[in-house]
């Protein structure tokens, strides 16, 4: 999951061309850690300010769909189709005509991102689109959402020199044994993986890096979990998304051996979930004390919230006209100061900019 749901809707969704408007025929499977609801507490503002709330802050542009992969647990290469990309051309063009109307943020999205090749040209990828746009467009942000290791390359991460890039990837690890991962037809190992999350962290301080993990995979022994088990903790991700393995109809995992029993799968996720929580906190904790850029998007429960670059939802105090003035689309700094729930509060810095459009 690239991004949580409770931020999806201040997100515009540019439609993609004919070629990719294929809707899949099954829900999603959800982690059993979903971020919670994230409503808009308008009746407590203003109506003058309460009609504006519907604004945009960001634009979710689908720049790539479908997936010829064949992951033994997935239904999605059947129901979406083979992969296919938009083209450079087209996505600049779309970004640029964001930017005049005053959208802040790009997201780049797709069902298997990283195989995004513009025309099918094997010898352009995501990292041509996204330097096209850094050059073409004057978008404040390019975020990217979910990304597969086995698509990622190691030079991507020089774009990331750029303070336009939000320094956040989403790798969905799935598993850290090495047999399992094989059973689930991924196309990397649990060294390889390591070595992206290193890497990245090396080159891009303060990095944001989410993942997904699957736990009770058929033929999942107590020594595979406890190696998926470590290298989570090994890794100390930002968030940690778990799901607990449940047969897709169609699929070559749903008819595989060593099915595992429910009260396995539950105590395993319980593990991660109380992993996840500990890493989270450990993540946010770093930044205390430090001033970072947060792009403004919702009201809620009489303060103002965003995001960060890096992920952290900040809730913002001290905003001038906080009850009577829309502050939805603004990029404002603030001192990060003390943990609340699953963010930061924020104390807007005296005297900085806030660039409002």
């Amino acid at each position: 999951l690239p991004l949580d749901t409770r931020y999806t809707q201040h997100l515009q969704h540019i439609g993609s061309d004919s070629s990719l408007a294929i809707d899949p025929t099954e829900e999603e499977p959800q982690p059993d850690n979903p971020s919670r609801p994230f409503t808009l507490q308008e009746a407590t503002l203003p109506a003058s300010v309460s009609a504006r709330l519907l604004s945009r802050t960001r634009v979710q542009m689908k720049v790539q769909d479908g997936c010829d992969n064949r992951c033994t647990y997935c239904i999605v290469p059947y129901v979406r189709g083979g992969s296919r990309s938009r083209s450079i051309a087209s996505v600049v063009e779309h970004v640029q005509r964001k930017v005049r109307t005053g959208f802040q943020e790009i997201v780049l999205t797709g069902i298997h991102l990283g195989d995004y090749h513009p025309d099918y040209d094997q010898k352009q990828d995501l990292g041509d689109l996204i330097a096209a746009l850094l050059r073409e467009t004057g978008i404040p942000r390019i975020r990217v959402s979910s990304l597969e290791p086995e698509d990622f390359r190691l030079e991507w991460l020089e774009l990331w020199k750029n303070p336009r890039m939000c320094r956040h990837f989403h790798l969905p690890m799935q598993s850290g044994s090495d047999s399992i991962l094989r059973r689930m037809a991924r196309r990397y190992n649990s060294a390889r993986y390591r070595t992206i999350i290193t890497t990245a962290r090396q080159l891009i301080p303060g990095v944001a890096i989410s993942t997904d993990i699957i736990t009770g995979f058929p033929g999942e022994s107590d020594s595979d979990f406890e190696q998926t088990y470590q290298l989570a903790k090994e890794l100390q991700f930002a968030k940690t998304h778990v799901f607990r393995f449940s047969p897709r109809q169609g699929t070559a995992a749903a008819r595989m051996k060593g099915q595992i029993k429910d009260e396995v799968k539950k105590a395993r996720s319980e593990r991660l979930l109380a992993l996840n929580e500990e890493h989270s906190r450990l993540f946010r904790q770093q930044f205390l004390g430090e001033t970072a850029e947060v792009l403004i998007e919702s009201y809620k429960h009489g303060r103002w919230e965003g995001l960060t670059d890096n992920y952290l939802r900040v809730e913002l105090e001290n905003l001038p006209g906080a009850e009577t003035h829309n502050w939805q689309n603004t990029l404002v700094k603030a001192g990060l100061s003390h943990l609340v729930d699953d963010g930061i509060c924020g104390i807007v810095v005296d005297g900085t900019s806030c660039f409002q459009f």
